[in-house]
């Protein structure tokens, strides 16, 4: 037999020892305490079980899918490439017995072929490693006019680690908690590494964005999203808050409302990106400009005095550490967009989740529940030091914003009711930018039974 099987019995066999470090490159370590995420099986269940029951949730979760699972499960041991795969899934129960994979292993069943398999469950995608295709209205743009440059480029992604599969949101997880809501990136965040842009070489890896809480080493370490310490420190405040409102019952939860799709910008990640294009492509006359402009600024830009220049070696950790620096420099990037750097427009796309390449402000995506038992711990995002304590619930259908969730502003006020006060209109084809500004702040709320009966209605949670 080929595949997975075959690779695993030659490791076992060859390398005993490499085993841990080799599923765990497979896929990162999951902790067998997962609290509410109520479809992850007991520890004692095997990986073809666990994968059955993944399979099912893919196909959309109802009793008739979980049959269908099982069948197709059965049936796929004689199709080439699903049979290896559930082989695969077989020797690691095997293995497990003997303890070869004792370390490494728990997230195996997350088979990386489910993910790719049609949903039911909305923003589906037939090739998540593609960009889609943009036009004159997609809102990454920085110009109508860099349509034709984003959709010409060639960029090659790897996979990282299988990211959870987080299932449709029940109605009774939901009912009556407390919830806190803040800004949430539209950048990509299941690991992914992009490692060619065109003809140049990247190395730059994808951290999210609203899939922080469903990755394989966030999980294990209880990190259910990331900030700045102090942006932390208010998240949890928020959620002591809400849980004090009229009707609030359970642990709070946690939901980050979409961003527009500018907001990449502050990443880590971009700069990852758009660096090691501008060394590569850039003359040593157009560097020398390039590092001029960004050091004495431009018109009302201030100047970024302590850049080190695009060919220093020190780059990329100023880049790490410079905070809303990053935005200068990829804006001054962008201007010589002519000399061979990348347009703002290609570097939004790249690092984009294509789920949320047209976003609304507002909309609601992944839920987690926050830990208030825990403190704030140091995040592995790169850019956001510190993480907020929690574990993952799932996910919304699509059509949810937050603003349809009776949010009230820290201040206490029913956000919507003092936003239309102020004269702003909140039906409008865009959100209103002082609205938006005002969001930023965060907002709490309770999902009562009513908000919860409407997404039952509209098939954004399950019943």
């Amino acid at each position: 037999m080929t595949g997975l099987y075959a690779y695993i019995n030659k490791k076992i066999k060859d390398s005993p020892a490499d085993m841990p470090s080799m599923v765990g490159r497979l896929n990162q370590k999951i902790s067998d305490d997962f609290g509410p995420l109520n479809f992850v099986s007991p520890v004692e269940e095997s990986y073809r079980g666990a994968a059955t029951r993944n399979l099912a949730e893919a196909l959309g979760g109802e009793r008739e899918d979980y049959t269908r699972a099982k069948k197709l499960m059965s049936a796929g041991d004689f199709l080439p490439g699903i049979g290896d795969a559930q082989a695969g899934v077989d020797a690691v129960d095997a293995a497990n017995r003997g303890d070869y994979l004792e370390a490494g292993v728990n997230s195996l069943a997350l088979l990386p072929f489910v993910g790719g398999m049609a949903s039911k469950k909305g923003r589906e995608l037939l090739n998540y490693f593609e960009i889609p295709e943009v036009n004159r209205d997609t809102p990454l743009l920085q110009r109508v006019g860099d349509v034709d440059s984003v959709n010409n480029m060639k960029v090659e992604y790897e996979a990282g680690p299988q990211t959870l599969n987080l299932p449709m949101l029940r109605a009774e997880q939901l009912l009556n908690r407390p919830y806190v809501s803040t800004m949430a990136d539209t950048t990509r965040g299941q690991g992914e590494t992009v490692t060619k842009v065109d003809d140049v070489e990247v190395d730059a890896t994808m951290h999210g964005g609203q899939d922080h809480m469903a990755r394989p080493g966030n999980i294990q370490e209880g990190s259910l999203w990331a900030s700045a310490s102090g942006a932390v420190s208010g998240i949890m405040n928020a959620a002591r808050q809400a849980s004090d409102l009229p009707g609030a019952e359970g642990k709070p939860v946690f939901m980050g409302y979409g961003m527009g799709g500018h907001s990449p910008m502050f990443a880590t990640f971009t700069g990852d990106v758009s660096i090691p294009v501008a060394q590569a492509r850039m003359s040593p006359a157009a560097k020398k400009y390039l590092d001029k402009r960004i050091r004495e600024g431009r018109g009302s830009i201030t100047g970024v005095k302590d850049w080190p220049g695009i060919d220093s070696p020190d780059v990329y950790e100023f880049m790490l550490n410079s905070g809303g620096k990053r935005k200068k420099v990829t804006d001054a990037l962008d201007e010589f967009r002519g000399e061979g750097a990348l347009n703002s427009s290609q570097t939004r796309a790249i690092v984009t989740d294509p789920r949320q390449i047209n976003p609304e402000v507002g909309d609601l995506m992944n839920v987690g529940e926050i830990d208030l038992n825990r403190k704030a711990f140091p995040s592995l995002h790169p850019t956001y030091n510190t993480s907020v304590p929690g574990t993952p619930l799932g996910q919304f259908g699509e059509g949810f914003n937050v603003l349809n969730a009776k949010p009230f502003n820290r201040s206490g006020l029913l956000f919507t009711d003092e936003m239309t006060a102020r004269g702003h209109d909140l039906n409008a084809d865009k959100l209103p930018a002082p609205v938006g500004k005002a969001m930023q702040g965060g907002l709490i709320g309770v999902l009562d039974e009513e908000i919860i009966e409407d997404l039952i209605a509209r098939g954004i949670v399950k019943p």
